[in-house]
């Protein structure tokens, strides 16, 4: 139950230990005083039953012409529906959209229920906190070597047909016509890859 409001956030169990957005900010300040990162954007969304916070790491990678700049995410829920979440990711998170492309995109970090030893677990996060910040470097790293790669047509081709659902005429159950419109598709994309002065969409 919020205390500003009186409204009821979620109704949850008996074991279920709660997560304060104060205590949140406790949590991301461990970095933040560390100056191993910066805070960004912080929300609440539905009520308050989802918040976040978002933490800039004083690292940026550029590929290319792509520069990439690296947060923290800590998200939270106060009505049950999620565990406390601390994740990196390259998003920066201002709505419940960006939240949501952040989280299904997510990759490795840390997630806590909200039941017995969660005190515990938060403690021993701390630690791991460091850990997640050293591997944006690794990151980086294996972003320049896969933009120094250079595809051969032949696994240009398989991308393609894995993305967007490509088939051979071969296929059974792929009529002649659908063949043709895909043909056809697979040929723009191979002529705008093989086009340096134009970009894929």
């Amino acid at each position: 139950m919020r205390t500003d409001t009186n409204a009821v956030l979620g109704v949850v169990g008996n074991q279920y230990q709660v997560f304060q957005n104060a205590d949140c900010f406790d949590f991301m300040d461990s970095l933040v005083g560390e100056k191993l990162a910066m805070y960004e954007t912080a929300g609440a969304l539905k009520g308050g039953r989802r918040v976040w916070m978002l933490a800039r790491i004083p690292q940026e990678y550029r590929v290319a012409d792509d520069l990439v700049e690296p947060y923290m995410l800590l998200t939270n829920s106060h009505d049950g529906t999620s565990s406390l979440k601390m994740l990196p990711t390259s998003i920066r998170v201002v709505c419940q959209n960006t939240l949501n492309l952040a989280l299904r995109h997510a990759a490795g970090g840390i997630s806590i229920p909200h039941y017995p030893s969660l005190e515990r677990r938060v403690q021993a996060a701390r630690l791991g906190l460091g850990l997640i910040v050293e591997r944006f470097g690794k990151f980086g790293d294996e972003m320049q070597q896969l933009a120094a790669r250079k595809l051969t047509t032949q696994e240009v081709v398989l991308y393609f047909r894995s993305v967007f659902g490509i088939k051979s005429q071969q296929d059974d159950d792929v009529s002649e016509r659908k063949a043709e419109s895909q043909r056809k598709l697979l040929e723009n994309l191979l002529g705008i890859f093989e086009n340096e002065r134009q970009s894929l969409p």
